[in-house]
């Protein structure tokens, strides 16, 4: 089941957080990258922010039948902003490692489009590091295709290589 962030559950969704990214991450990336952005993505004054923000969306995938206000397992999480009125950006889509392929993807990434629906937008884009060969495979199939490329500078001597992907929110 597919739930938005709350207090209660700050904790468990940088807890699902630091189990994803070594694994998804860490054959792909400089030693210490992993390490440089998790502590920016998972600090919790960060988390707290969308809360409250009618911009931008976090939601977690939890166990079935495990109820919102429970701190428990989070099995994937997705994060998305509204980048300008047409557009909702995906920032991030996770899911731990032993639930991939099982369709928590599925139902996170149905749950950003949602929010895009809900609020007008009719595209959703992400980025996407190039050698993320499981990500990138995962967005294909799912309608995105390239509309770009980036390469930034994130601070602490590390850039991020990614491609820019996007795709309509209207069903396929």
């Amino acid at each position: 089941m597919v739930v938005p962030l709350t207090a209660a559950l700050i904790d468990a969704a940088i807890a699902c957080a630091r189990e994803v990214w070594p694994a998804a991450y860490e054959p792909i990336l400089p030693a210490g990258q992993v390490d440089y952005m998790l502590d920016a993505r998972t600090d919790p004054s960060a988390l707290t922010e969308y809360l409250t923000a009618r911009d931008r969306w976090y939601d977690l995938a939890l166990p079935a039948g495990e109820v919102q206000e429970s701190s428990g397992e989070v099995l994937g999480y997705a994060s998305a902003r509204l980048a300008d009125p047409q557009r909702v950006r995906l920032e991030q889509l996770y899911v731990v490692p032993r639930k991939w392929g099982t369709g928590v993807a599925d139902l996170l990434f149905a749950a950003v489009l949602g929010h895009a629906r809900a609020v007008g937008a009719t595209t959703v884009d992400l980025t996407v590091n190039r050698n993320n060969a499981r990500a990138l495979a995962y967005y294909r199939r799912n309608g995105f295709e390239l509309s770009g490329e980036v390469v930034a500078d994130i601070g602490g001597g590390y850039v991020m290589d990614d491609y820019v992907l996007a795709r309509p929110v209207t069903d396929r």
